[in-house]
Parts: C-alpha cells; sequence; structure tokens
C-alpha cells in the first residue's frame, strides 16, 4: 500500500526489565536500546571506579568549584561587564581540537556577559572537553578534549576540570582515558544527551568512572602514547599525508589498548 511503513522485530530486539530496576537506574533505557545485558554488566562495573567529582589527586580532592563550564555572552536577560574576562584570549569552539597547538584568538564580540563561567578553567592545569559531538569529518563521534597550561578563556560550548598544581601526570592520564573508545562506549550508553543533540552534559563529565594506574608501568605507556598524540598535527590538516594520519591511527589504537589494561578488561569486554 503505498505510503505504508513496515518495521521488523525479532527476538534480539526484546528486551525484559524490571520497573524497579529502570526507576532505580535511569540509564538503563538506553543501554538496552543500544546494548545488552552484557553492556549493562560492563557499565555497571565501571561504575564501580571512583567519579570524576569523587577523585583525590595529589591529597587534593576535587570539589564542585572545580568542574564548570566557560562564558555565556549577554544575549537576553541580566547582562554584566567584565573586564577580567575580555582582557583573556581565547580559545574559540570552532579551533577546539584534540591534537595539535591551541590556536588562541584576541576576540572580543561582546563586553556584556550573561554568565562569566567558573574562572578557575581559565588558567593553571585544566583538562577542557568539549560538549559537542561532531556527526562527520575526521573527529565522528570523538570525544574531543585537549589539557590546557596557558591563561585564556572559553565559552560554555565546552566542560572542563581544574586540576591541582603540579598534577600533569595525573593529567594526562584523565586525557588519555577521555580520548579513548571506553570512554566514547561509556557516554554513547549513558549520556542522554548523545542522541538527541549530540553533546555531552557537565554531569555527565561528573559521572565518568576514572581508574587512575597503580602501577609506574602503565602510566607511562600512557603518558607517552598521549605526549605524541598531543604534538600531533590534526588529521584533517595531514591533506593527502596517508602516512601520517595511519600513525595517528595506531597511537590511537595503542592508546586504546593501554586503557584497557588500566582497567583490566577481559578481551570479551574490549569486544564490545
Amino acid at each position: 500500500v503505498q505510503g505504508t511503513q513496515a518495521v521488523v522485530l525479532n527476538k534480539t530486539d526484546l528486551h525484559c526489565l524490571f520497573q524497579a530496576d529502570v526507576m532505580e537506574n535511569d540509564d538503563l533505557w538506553k543501554i538496552f536500546w543500544w546494548g545488552n545485558h552484557r553492556d549493562e554488566a560492563l557499565i555497571r562495573t565501571l561504575k564501580m571506579e571512583p567519579h570524576i567529582d569523587e577523585l583525590t589527586i595529589r591529597g587534593v580532592q576535587l570539589t564542585d568549584e572545580d568542574i564548570g563550564q566557560g562564558y555565556i555572552v549577554g544575549q537576553s536577560g541580566e547582562r554584566d561587564a567584565c573586564k577580567e574576562l575580555q582582557d583573556l584570549d581565547l580559545l574559540p569552539t570552532r579551533t577546539f581540537r584534540r591534537y595539535g597547538s591551541a590556536e588562541l584568538v584576541r576576540e572580543i564580540k561582546s563586553n556584556k556577559f550573561y554568565r562569566k563561567g567558573n574562572f578557575r578553567l581559565f588558567e593553571g592545569i585544566r583538562l577542557l572537553i568539549k560538549r559537542g559531538i561532531a556527526e562527520h569529518g575526521s573527529e565522528k563521534g570523538q570525544i574531543i578534549a585537549r589539557l590546557a597550561t596557558k591563561r585564556f578563556r572559553v565559552n560554555s560550548s565546552i566542560n572542563g576540570i581544574r586540576l591541582p598544581d603540579r598534577s600533569d601526570t595525573e593529567a594526562k592520564i584523565l586525557l588519555g582515558i577521555f580520548w579513548s573508545s571506553l570512554a566514547r562506549y561509556y557516554f554513547w550508553l549513558t549520556a542522554g544527551s548523545w542522541m538527541w543533540h549530540n553533546e555531552i552534559h557537565l554531569e555527565d563529565v561528573r559521572r565518568l568512572p576514572v581508574r587512575l594506574p597503580k602501577s609506574n608501568g602503565i602510566a607511562n605507556r600512557i603518558i607517552d602514547l598521549v605526549d605524541k598524540l598531543m604534538h600531533a598535527a590534526p588529521k584533517e590538516n595531514l591533506f593527502r599525508n596517508t602516512t601520517i594520519a595511519e600513525s595517528i591511527d595506531e597511537l590511537e589504537k595503542k592508546l586504546d589498548d593501554a586503557v584497557f589494561d588500566l582497567y583490566e578488561l577481559s578481551i570479551a569486554e574490549r569486544d564490545q
């Protein structure tokens, strides 16, 4: 019949859940929409690790003030001038990339700000995570994150975590985890906004389970790979140099393996 549409289902599309379990854990609807009981078991195991907002690094407990977002330009409602923000260079979201140097600009489109953002994210050692998830190109489906130490501002499209001073080692471990396919897997199955709006909210960042290395061996593996990737040129700038692009892909694969070893995933779990 013209205009008629059909949906074909089979037994693998059917998942039986207890209502009480779904009410207690609102991640289950998405886990079973895209996955199965094995994915639910792995997510449950990962959640046994401390979340980002529960971490203690170098004897310093992260607080709510250490996790936040950048500023919002005043467009409606209350607007305030902020010379301290205006004096800072900007890392534009359009040039926010995983790898390579940060392209800072002196850009003042407005001297009025609706929300000034978390100033702790504008200086010191911090991990910056882009809210939006690319739907095409070389960064499709990737978590875009980078470390920063220079003073500059970012807008509210960037989530951030201010880390304690002299925590370079832990900062690179965290960056490696965010770059890994394990973080992408976790966010895809638990972040409700990554489907309707293709973005990761601040609360999703707070809830990422993190395991810090207990041995120098695994820590050094991750740090070495992160160092190499941090100084790599973005893939979209490589043009026809497929050798360099393949090298980045290989480094990313090795980083995945190192993070899998850090979390002690089984062979079956690594294939999920």
